[in-house]
């Protein structure tokens, strides 16, 4: 019989456990149940609801009454003022507890214990083999949430990619769906670069659930292993035997300085043009191929040329040969003075310098920041006002002038304005007497001009209403010439003339 009583004892201590309010109750229910009705003269009663797929619940209590009955109404008519997909159930009468097994779906509370610094290193370490692009600063966001929180990812073999996340959610049940769904509001805005793989949750609290093989990705993952300044002068000296000073140089060099997986082609027509296309930062070599090859064809097809695409190097390696490819150099005609040619010769390899402003300006335009949105889904697409996104263009890049880009072109500063952005380079070798405005222009106008009105981000920004100037000085600091770009020069129109044309377009067809 004692045996039967303890057994009895310890099963129903058991049951209790799982039905205990800080199984049930909310954070702020709990925090109210405990801290304020406990307190309470009887007669006393407390009242709950919680909807099982969204976590969202209420809670209401009463006390000080004349009967039993009289506190049980009072604090059912608070609960029921809410209009919840829940019942409102009484879980206490004059302190005591009635919850039973079954009442509610049991909950856990959220673990707010603060990561240390390793701790948080190790989990961004982990992340940063999957989480790709804004993904990446997003999540370490939220390992700096609170509450029950969720980290949903969405990752294909091809790279794309996508997320979302929520936090201070009121159970983790509520966490998971919003977090999946903002993940999948994130994807559909995504256009072409949507991922064809399924929003899936990949971190729960400060807890990393998912691998590689969990998105179908059994390829090898991205390295950071950077090039040393010798091992990069070696494989650049190298590539310099099949790529022609101009923009498939320059992009030889982002190349070099980039990470693994990497690919780049080069085609060259019968006249010695040159296209190329690369790829850097991908999951498997396999993908930088892929895409570097794919880039390159799209040069041939829009430059119409009669070439092919050769692979020059794949990861750091530099697999091409000079054989691959004619080097015909045209010579310059009799008419020109040798003045005129050693001018020419040394500006052929500053011809196309802008194209490394150019690409990090708008570089820096992609990895923008976003404020923290107050509510539990986050939007990673919403974009930086204009002036805004100048302002943090100019501060990045001003972190690393002056910089040489070339042995004859130097970038001194980049200053912004509301909507203006200036470029001030110095020609090191020349003065306003040596290198006219007049002749700078014939040598260096339509290649910065093509550069920037065929690139579709600064397009966009040209849109927005962006002015850029640059500016040239001669090694005595006296000015050139200046170079001005806006939506006008590239024949575009800014959305607000856009905005202007369509009503005007309204008003004539009524």
């Amino acid at each position: 019989m004692i045996k039967k009583l303890i057994t009895l004892c310890c099963f129903t201590s058991l049951a209790m456990a799982g039905v205990a309010p800080e199984n049930i109750l909310t954070q702020n229910c709990l925090n109210s149940y405990l801290n304020t009705y406990k307190s309470q003269k009887d007669h006393k009663a407390f009242v709950y609801a919680r909807e099982a797929d969204t976590g969202k619940d209420r809670c209401g209590w009463g006390y000080g009454h004349a009967t039993v009955q009289e506190a049980r109404k009072g604090a059912m008519k608070q609960c029921t003022g809410f209009h919840l997909n829940a019942e409102c159930i009484i879980i206490d009468v004059d302190g005591k507890y009635l919850v039973k097994d079954g009442d509610f779906s049991p909950i856990s509370q959220p673990d707010n214990t603060p990561l240390t610094k390793v701790e948080k290193e190790k989990l961004i370490k982990e992340a940063k083999s999957l989480i790709r692009g804004n993904c990446l600063p997003f999540f370490k966001d939220y390992l700096k949430d609170k509450g029950h929180k969720v980290f949903g990812y969405s990752l294909d073999t091809d790279g794309k990619y996508a997320c979302g996340k929520t936090y201070k959610n009121a159970t983790l049940v509520a966490a998971q769906k919003g977090a999946i769904q903002g993940c999948k509001d994130n994807k559909n805005k995504r256009g072409k670069e949507k991922p064809k793989s399924p929003c899936k949750l990949y971190a729960k609290g400060n807890k990393i659930l998912l691998t590689e093989k969990d998105f179908g990705i059994d390829k090898l993952l991205k390295s950071d292993r950077v090039l040393s300044d010798e091992a990069f002068n070696l494989a650049l000296k190298k590539a310099k035997t099949m790529i022609k000073d101009g923009p498939c140089l320059f992009q030889m060099k982002y190349y070099l300085r980039g990470s693994e997986h990497q690919a780049y082609f080069l085609g060259q027509d019968k006249d010695g043009k040159q296209v190329c296309g690369r790829s850097e930062g991908e999951l498997s070599i396999n993908e930088a191929l892929s895409k570097a090859l794919k880039a390159c064809n799209a040069k041939i097809r829009e430059e119409n040329l009669e070439a092919k695409c050769t692979l020059i190097a794949k990861d750091f390696d530099i697999v091409g040969e000079a054989s691959f490819f004619e080097r015909e150099e045209k010579t310059e005609p009799k008419k020109h003075s040798v003045k005129n040619k050693s001018i020419k010769k040394k500006l052929d390899s500053a011809k196309k310098v802008e194209s490394k402003a150019i690409t990090a300006l708008f570089d820096t335009v992609k990895k923008k920041s976003t404020e923290k949105s107050k509510t539990t889904k986050i939007d990673m697409n919403k974009p930086l006002p204009l002036h805004q996104t100048l302002k943090i263009t100019a501060e990045t890049l001003n972190k690393d002038l002056p910089t040489m880009l070339d042995e004859e072109l130097r970038l001194d500063k980049v200053d912004a304005t509301e909507n203006k952005m200036y470029f001030d380079y110095t020609l090191v070798n020349f003065t306003p007497a040596t290198m006219s405005g007049e002749k700078l222009k014939s040598l260096m106008y339509e290649d910065i001009k093509t550069q920037v009105c065929a690139d579709k981000d600064s397009i966009m920004l040209l849109k927005k209403g962006m002015l850029v100037d640059y500016v040239y000085r001669g090694k005595e600091k006296k000015t050139i010439t200046t170079f001005a770009f806006d939506a006008k020069v590239c024949g575009v129109l800014t959305n607000v003339e856009q905005i202007k044309k369509n009503i005007l377009n309204l008003i004539e067809k009524k």
